[in-house]
């Protein structure tokens, strides 16, 4: 252990750390409070014993500073006084104190608050490795909990996680984003045709082309059964209708062949556009239903292209055609 021995009273202070030495711990001696403070900033101690009346900080105060250092492991601190401060022994403890010492200083008694010391330190670290490892495992399963167990992306409860930030980018910085919801057209029909096995290969591919291809500060999530969302940042309908029809482009690139998809004849994508223009969670709905309402358009206009919703009565949907096809 390293310790830290503080008295203002050199014939008091050196054989208390003398003794320490005797025991086999590693010692610094501190003249009062304030080099004692001075030296506990620069290197953590694992155990102080302090006088406890001393000039500029006394050994109570020094103790509370010590109680409210940041660093995460504990300090135990012994406080040595006379039988004429024992009144002050219920503040001591108050303020932090581990143990008291009475003067003069026992070395059989020194020896018995290491003891205990060392005890209470190694207790207070295996506590902290613990949590630590608790923190860390629950961190772990929140990650864990976030992802869709197929796929590997985002699923709903992580897109309702960054929402927030969503929300709180537009309201303080005026933020643009986009929802793009998309769906593989006729999949039901795949998995009947294909199985179910060969199915979940397609939704993996698609959700690994649609995280794959997007920008770094866009978002994918698995939103349903074939369906997934995307979020792109800073976007505008023109910006938002280029990228998704990109990753359009991309799934149908992958040439997995459905031959139920007609006319296509490999799986695609339908996508539906809305601008996120709420401020509040309650208001995300109603943009969710624009983009699915637009989706619904782009499944009824023949599948495989993009359909951007406009929040304003006055404007129609824009319908962008595959190019493939």
């Amino acid at each position: 252990m390293n310790i830290l021995v503080v008295g203002d009273k050199d014939h008091e202070r050196q054989p208390v750390a003398e003794a320490v030495r005797q025991l086999g711990y590693s010692v610094v001696e501190a003249a009062d409070g304030t080099y004692a403070w001075a030296a506990f900033t620069r290197t953590h101690f694992d155990v102080v014993i302090s006088d406890y009346l001393m000039p500029e900080m006394t050994g109570l105060e020094l103790c509370r500073k010590v109680r409210l250092s940041p660093h995460q492991d504990y300090t135990y601190f012994v406080i040595v006084s006379t039988r004429t401060e024992s009144d002050n022994v219920l503040a001591g403890f108050k303020s932090g104190v581990d143990d008291y010492l009475a003067k003069p200083v026992s070395p059989i008694e020194l020896e018995c608050r290491l003891i205990s010391a060392q005890r209470v330190i190694k207790m207070h670290r295996e506590l902290t490795q613990t949590n630590a490892q608790l923190l860390h495992l629950s961190n772990e399963l929140k990650m864990e909990s976030r992802r869709d167990a197929l796929t590997g992306v985002g699923n709903r409860l992580k897109f309702q996680d960054d929402l927030k930030r969503f929300l709180d980018e537009r309201r303080r910085y005026d933020h643009k984003f986009y929802l793009g919801l998309c769906d593989i057209d006729n999949f039901k029909l795949y998995n009947d045709t294909y199985g179910h096995l060969e199915g979940d290969k397609v939704l993996k591919a698609v959700a690994q082309t649609l995280e794959g291809k997007s920008r770094s500060s866009d978002s994918c999530y698995r939103y349903g059964g074939e369906e997934f969302l995307l979020v792109f940042t800073e976007q505008e309908a023109e910006g938002a209708e280029r990228v998704a029809d990109r990753l359009r482009v991309a799934i149908e690139q992958l040439d997995v062949e459905h031959k139920r998809n007609e006319p296509y004849g490999k799986v695609t994508l339908s996508i539906g556009l809305s601008r996120l223009s709420a401020t509040k969670p309650a208001e995300v709905d109603a943009c969710l239903k624009r983009a699915d309402d637009a989706l619904y358009q782009s499944k009824n206009e023949g599948r495989n292209r993009i359909t951007t919703a406009y929040s304003a009565p006055a404007q129609a949907s824009i319908t962008l055609s595959n190019s493939s096809s």
